[in-house]
């Protein structure tokens, strides 16, 4: 099954340098976006949350949403 955390690793793993989102006067790279999705999972481990719990994002569309989500 694809979603959209695959899709991302595997964009960051074959070419992080490349632009991902374009947002703005900012570009943030598959490997910033990749990079920023791993801390915000590890905070959310670091928290006691795990595989199963749910978690509300409350996040207009903005560069952020795919990192959280």
């Amino acid at each position: 099954m694809i979603n959209l955390a695959l899709g991302l690793e595997r964009g960051a793993a074959q070419n992080p340098a490349k632009p991902a989102i374009h947002f703005l006067d900012r570009t943030i790279t598959y490997g910033e976006l990749d990079a920023a999705a791993n801390r915000v999972a590890n905070g959310l481990r670091a928290m006691g949350i795990g595989r199963g719990d749910n978690v509300v994002i409350a996040c207009p569309n903005l560069p952020y949403f795919p990192i959280v989500y």
